[in-house]
């Protein structure tokens, strides 16, 4: 990708998410890191990359938007599987945690190819089908209904592409 079209997308970022501190050097080493830019040079969703690189560099204002964006759309998605309040809440705490905590978080590994939201809904179903230390059985909820529980969350009938 050419440095004049790495600009362009992380000022379409900027614009998105004024209040985001985020420069340009620290936008282009993450998205090199976690390959936004394929063999087309697009990341169609530089908004939600440079939110993402804003939480990875520790930025409390990209933290509290993805946050309010991201997990409370993962809410409304848990919600839809299973309405108990405290395994919604703990599976929305594991959900942050797994997502923004620590060096193998896996929000290093969203590359804007795809919507973030629909990327963090996918990313929310480990979660709810084996919850960690929540049940006394080590069994995880059966994953025979997986598909049905799977488009429940993402909202989407049919197969799911993503790698969340």
């Amino acid at each position: 990708m050419a440095p004049e079209d790495l600009l362009h997308v992380f000022a379409e970022g900027k614009r998105r998410w004024p209040r985001l501190r985020v420069d340009a050097s620290s936008f282009q080493t993450y998205s090199r890191r976690v390959g936004a830019f394929g063999p087309d040079d697009a990341a169609p969703h530089a908004a939600d990359l440079y939110l993402c690189c804003a939480c990875a560099t520790g930025d409390r204002a990209g933290i509290e938007t993805f946050e309010r964006e991201c997990l409370e759309v993962a809410k409304a998605a848990i919600v839809r599987v299973h309405s108990n309040t405290e395994f919604v809440e703990e599976t929305l705490q594991e959900l942050r945690d797994r997502l923004l905590v620590g060096p193998r978080a896996k929000l290093l590994e969203y590359s804007g190819r795809g919507p973030l939201q629909a990327w963090v809904r996918v990313a929310a179903v480990p979660q709810i089908s084996c919850p960690r230390e929540r049940t006394r059985s080590s069994s995880c909820i059966a994953m025979s209904g997986s598909s049905s529980m799977i488009s429940t969350l993402v909202g989407v009938s049919g197969s799911i592409s993503s790698t969340a």
